[in-house]
């Protein structure tokens, strides 16, 4: 088990952050998506200010690192709690991995994301906490003031991937729903990463009977027009 300092965590009940990815594979095995990272307002507007300002302020200082992208100001309440944030149509492609080999698609998501965005000092940022690169440690090294990564759903925070496959999805982890898997990325994990997969394109072995089955109509077709053809010419 993970666990949080009492430090961190005293800025993040006052300031929970909320994080959601989406992720759209296609039969090709690209991709298409979105982000949205969204902080408490109480955390917005530790400086003073309006929450609409900060989150102008948070869109221009990510626009230097991704100027391409196109952000989206977002606000929200949940649980009578304001949010502010952004949502963003590019996705941090260093974060997982899509490829396609033959007709099989698979989707690969370190579990420990959340933890690595904590304990980089511009990622931290985003959520809203201090970076430490010893954020986390083992239960057993920590003091009782630690707290788990379970703790900080209780207090507000999400952390969350959805990924919409092109056809039925197997997964390690997460809860399957027609061709999309969601899963909380602050939960614990008994694997270094989630693996999504799924076949595409039409089943060879119905591409051999349809053919096949086609070539027999085919067939009795043409017999039984010869049959006629006879049958008048007699």
């Amino acid at each position: 088990m993970k666990t949080l300092s009492l430090a961190v965590l005293s800025l993040t009940l006052t300031g929970c952050f909320r994080a959601r990815m989406n992720i759209d594979v296609s039969e090709d095995g690209t991709f298409t998506g979105s982000e949205t990272m969204l902080m408490s307002a109480d955390m917005l507007t530790t400086e003073g200010g309006s929450i609409d300002d900060a989150i102008a302020a948070l869109i221009e200082g990510e626009k230097e690192n991704r100027p391409d992208a196109v952000f989206e100001p977002v606000k929200e309440e949940k649980n009578g709690i304001a949010y502010g944030g952004y949502k963003v149509n590019e996705l941090p492609e260093d974060m997982f991995t899509v490829k396609k080999e033959g007709n099989t698609i698979t989707v690969e998501i370190p579990t420990n994301m959340v933890e690595e965005q904590l304990e980089d000092e511009d990622e931290a940022e985003e959520f809203g906490v201090p970076a430490d690169d010893e954020m986390f440690a083992d239960e057993g090294d920590a003091d009782d003031s630690g707290m788990s990564m379970a703790a900080l759903k209780q207090y507000g925070a999400e952390a969350t991937v959805t990924v919409n496959m092109p056809g039925k999805p197997k997964t390690n982890a997460g809860t399957v729903n027609g061709n999309t898997v969601t899963i909380d990325m602050l939960n614990e994990f008994d694997v270094p990463s989630i693996i999504i997969t799924c076949s595409t394109g039409p089943n060879k072995g119905l591409i051999i009977g349809i053919c096949g089955g086609a070539a027999l109509l085919i067939a009795a077709a043409a017999g039984f027009l010869l049959m006629r053809r006879k049958q008048s010419m007699a």
